[in-house]
């Protein structure tokens, strides 16, 4: 989950389910998988891009910066401990795995 990126092409994500999937598909065997990058950087960072496409002009910029040191705390303080949820994939905007041929 993730603002518009990859301007101007950008193609495909996959769910954590959907590339577990394919690893096994490809007889991949999973070591581990889990999130990378989770769910307090989506919510900062789609935040973040809300606060610089549609806020007022006025506003904009001492919004982002207040948001950007507030998000800068919540995905370091909280972000981690998320990440170790067993559901945090649900909303993440990267996955990771280990896998062995």
């Amino acid at each position: 989950m993730q603002a518009y990126h990859g301007y101007p092409h950008h193609y495909q994500n996959f769910t954590i389910t959907g590339q577990k999937n394919i690893f096994e598909a490809q007889g991949f065997k999973i070591i581990e998988s889990g999130t990378a990058v989770g769910p307090m950087y989506t919510l900062v960072s789609v935040v973040g891009v809300f606060i610089k496409e549609y806020s007022p002009k006025i506003l904009k910029d001492p919004l982002r910066i207040i948001w950007g040191l507030f998000g800068a705390l919540l995905k370091y303080i909280v972000g981690q401990k998320i990440n170790k949820k067993e559901n945090s994939h649900a909303l993440v905007s990267m996955t990771y795995f280990v896998v062995i041929k």
